[in-house]
């Protein structure tokens, strides 16, 4: 496909893009005013108001994928004021600058003599430059990154979720295999610990109140260890990761300890 456009001139061809589903007669009006101004000002303007003769009862579907295939054919967007609420306005603008064309502000659109600034994707969003900047007659309004994604985006995963799957893995994958599992190693470290005569003093009378390091001390042990690391490194993930993953081991060796489970 040839887009009408070049690097160094203006868009010639402009899809409207704005809200329709749940707005008083769709937005319909809305469209065909943007259309009336696009064509006066000398613009070819796409308007998606206008495809399968006006009807609104079709599948939402089949206005999708007609609007998507009119955005293919533009060279660049122009959208109504709230676009950003629609889900499917979101989407046309999201395809637009995948294939590398600009979004612009409606009421910011003059004549076609007007020079538009050519955008690329390095380029400061639109609160840089706001309306008046002195390079751009129209505002931009989007690029790759600066407007919700589309529907069926996976959302990116939170950095805490990301600490705890990487501590479950390690709990429960290679290192089983390679150190056996925490009951077993951190049993035999306290019975070496105990054996070096690091008994556990519970309070005054030593003789009455000492007892054995147990497994779950050494993964308290383990675990402060870690937060002694923090007070000079607070920012290395993999030190909350190792956190997380010796509170998991801690809390199942207590358990087995305990009586309440086999392992």
């Amino acid at each position: 496909m040839t887009l009408t456009r070049t690097p160094e001139g203006p868009p010639s061809t402009l899809y409207i893009a704005g809200g329709m589903t749940g707005l008083p007669e769709f937005n319909y009006p809305a469209f065909h005013a943007a259309a009336l101004r696009l064509r006066a000002a000398g613009y070819k303007a796409l308007n998606p108001a206008a495809n399968h003769k006006g009807r609104t009862d079709l599948p939402y579907a089949t206005y999708i994928r007609t609007a998507l295939k009119q955005v293919m054919k533009a060279d660049a967007v122009a959208v109504l004021p709230g676009w950003e609420k629609s889900q499917g306005a979101r989407l046309e603008v999201h395809t637009a600058q995948v294939l590398g064309l600009n979004a612009y502000r409606l009421e910011c659109i003059a004549g076609n003599t007007h020079f538009f600034s050519p955008v690329k994707c390095l380029l400061p969003p639109m609160s840089v430059y706001g309306h008046n900047h002195p390079a751009c007659v129209g505002s931009i309004v989007a690029r790759p990154g600066d407007y919700p994604p589309p529907l069926g985006t996976p959302k990116p995963t939170p950095i805490r979720a990301q600490a705890l799957d990487a501590a479950k893995a390690a709990v429960v994958g290679d290192r089983n295999r390679d150190y056996g599992g925490p009951f077993e190693n951190f049993t035999q470290t306290a019975a070496l610990l105990n054996a070096l005569g690091f008994g556990r003093d519970m309070g005054d009378d030593a003789e009455e109140f000492s007892r054995d390091i147990t497994a779950a001390d050494i993964a308290v042990i383990m675990t402060q260890v870690k937060v002694s690391r923090l007070h000079t490194t607070p920012a290395h993930r993999d030190t909350w990761t190792d956190i997380a993953g010796y509170a998991g081991c801690g809390a199942e060796v207590a358990d087995r300890e305990a009586g309440n489970v086999q392992g």
